[in-house]
This record gives C-alpha cells, sequence and structure tokens, in this order.
C-alpha cells in the first residue's frame, strides 16, 4: 500500500531534524540608552560583524531589527522603557547551541552604556524635572531655497500643535516633523510670525507629552541656571545648559533674554526649562559675533503670540 503524500514530507522532516538541530535561544534585558541610542549602538555592531540588517518601525514607537549571517537568522526588538532608557530583546537561531553571540551583542551594549556614564560624569547633573521634558520636544525640517533646514520645537497642546521660531520658515510652507523612530510626517504652518520669531505648526496625530504654557516663568534672575532640549544638528533630545548673563535687551525691537548657553545650528526654537522643569523661553539664536552667547525669546512674548492666535 503507497502512503500518502503528505506522510512522506512529514517522515523526511522527521528525518532532517534529527541530523540538522536548530537552536534557538533569546534574552531580553534593560539598557540606560534612548531608543535612538540604541538603535545606533545595534546597527553599528552588525556593522562591524558584516551583518546585512533591516530596520522595521513597528506601531507604539517600538523598532525591529531583522538581521542574517550564513546560518544565523537575529531577531531583536527595541522597546521604549523610559526617555532615556530602551528594552532591547535579543533571539539568535542557529546551527549551534552558543550563546556567546548574543553575549557578544550584550557586552557591547553594556559598553555604550558606560562610555554614556563616563561623558556625563564630565558634565553638570542634569535636574530630573527637566529631563521629564524631553518627550515634549520636536524636531522639523523645511525646505529653504531648495535646501533642506533643521530646526526644534515644543509641543503645547494633545492636539499636536508645535511651536517652534520662524526665521526658516516662509508662509504656506509645509513642515516635516521627525518622529522618535526617525519616521517623517507633515506639519502645516497655522500661524507665523517674523516680527516676533514665533510660528505655530500643527500636525494630524496628537501627543502624550507636553508643556503647560501657564504653568510657566517670566520673571528670570541674573545667574539663574537653565536648560535648553532640543535637536542640534539633528540629535534629539541633546540638554545644554546655561545662565542669565544680562539683563532683558532689544533685539530687532523685540525683548530677548541674554544667555550663556551653547546653540547650535538646529538649536533654534528649542524649550528652556528651568531648575524644577518650568517653562521660561524658547532659543531664539546666537550672538553673531560672540560664541557661547544666546538669545531667547521670553515667554510674556510667547504668550502674546499665542493670545491674538486664540482670539
Amino acid at each position: 500500500m503507497r502512503k500518502p503524500r503528505s506522510l512522506h514530507i512529514l517522515l523526511a522532516a522527521t528525518w532532517l531534524f534529527s541530523f540538522h538541530n536548530v537552536y534557538a535561544m533569546e534574552s531580553s534585558q534593560h539598557y540606560p540608552l534612548s531608543m535612538a541610542a540604541s538603535q545606533q549602538a545595534v546597527s553599528h555592531w552588525l556593522d562591524m560583524n558584516d551583518q546585512s540588517y533591516r530596520i522595521i518601525p513597528q506601531s507604539g514607537g517600538l523598532i525591529h531589527i531583522s538581521s542574517s549571517k550564513n546560518n544565523e537568522q537575529w531577531q531583536i526588538n527595541l522597546t521604549p522603557h523610559s526617555p532615556l532608557a530602551t528594552t532591547i530583546s535579543i533571539r539568535i537561531a542557529n546551527d549551534e547551541d552558543d550563546e556567546l553571540r548574543i553575549q557578544e551583542l550584550q557586552q557591547y551594549l553594556n559598553s555604550r552604556n558606560k562610555s554614556n556614564k563616563q561623558i556625563a560624569s564630565q558634565q553638570p547633573e542634569i535636574p530630573t524635572p527637566v529631563l521629564d521634558k524631553i518627550g515634549t520636544v520636536a524636531c522639523l525640517r523645511a525646505n529653504r531655497q531648495g535646501k533642506t533646514v533643521q530646526f526644534s520645537g515644543v509641543t503645547i497642546d494633545e492636539q499636536g500643535l508645535i511651536l517652534c521660531t520662524a526665521h526658516d520658515l516662509k508662509e504656506q510652507e509645509e513642515v516635516t516633523i521627525v518622529s522618535t523612530i526617525n519616521t517623517l510626517f507633515k506639519g502645516d504652518i497655522v500661524k507665523i510670525d517674523f516680527e516676533r520669531d514665533l510660528a505655530l505648526i500643527q500636525i494630524q496625530s496628537g501627543r502624550e507629552q507636553i508643556i503647560n504654557i501657564e504653568e510657566g516663568r517670566n520673571l528670570l534672575s541674573m545667574g539663574e541656571k537653565l536648560y535648553s532640549i532640543g535637536c542640534p544638528v539633528g540629535l534629539r533630545g541633546t540638554v545644554n545648559s546655561g545662565y542669565i548673563n544680562g539683563p532683558p535687551r532689544l533685539v530687532n525691537n523685540q525683548p530677548m533674554w541674554q544667555a550663556s548657553m551653547e546653540i547650535q545650528p538646529g538649536s533654534s526654537g528649542s524649550p528652556v526649562f528651568d531648575s524644577e522643569g518650568k517653562f521660561v523661553a524658547i532659543v531664539k539664536g546666537r550672538h553673531r559675533v560672540s560664541e557661547g552667547i544666546g538669545f531667547l525669546i521670553p515667554l510674556e512674548v510667547i504668550i502674546d503670540f499665542l493670545s491674538e492666535q486664540l482670539n
């Protein structure tokens, strides 16, 4: 009697796996690295090991990285644990029951964490209330005279309204917002004031983390410590500290705070907070002659701008 074809296939598969075992190993750990830093670290390790890979953004801010080399199949998932921490799950299937491959990647990720700690130990401590505001920052891009310009902004309501500077924009121009997983979506200019150098961008998707304008401060003291959070040179969530080093000044007939603070290309529009995490200003730009001196648009100017928009 002839055996059914399906049975032949089942017997053949059983025979193959009895002589060719495939081992699957999996590990999951928390790393004090942001999602961007984690993705960069994993990609760099795969590049160093000559492994081709694909980065696939998932819903909820997750990132899936698929890689293969010879008989190894890698599945790496990055999940946000907090604004400055990521859960990295690693699964590898290969011909050998070898956990060393996963350990190599884990050791590399831990070494990146140690490097970040060494850098952080050399910098002034950043207050926790300030770090909690990183999620309110938006990275923006616009096209100006055929060139792409990058600047920063801050979300001010849950419907996706972003406050930023205006000097990199034109009226009715389309703006691109870069998400935390480097996907791009569009925003529309709903109000722009070149005299005050302020603009409002509306995006279609809502935002969970926002700043409350009403809880901000408009009176600052000489020498007071401040912190800006933005996307200088495209690096999301970069925190720079500084302090008020002069009384309010008129710049192009507009009041500005003068601060001793590092301001880089792309910093314009960065929200500025005091040590308690209260919103006080946004970065306009740096002094044209003196490096290390910047100008900040005060909260009272921002409130006036927003009040006109609401009327």
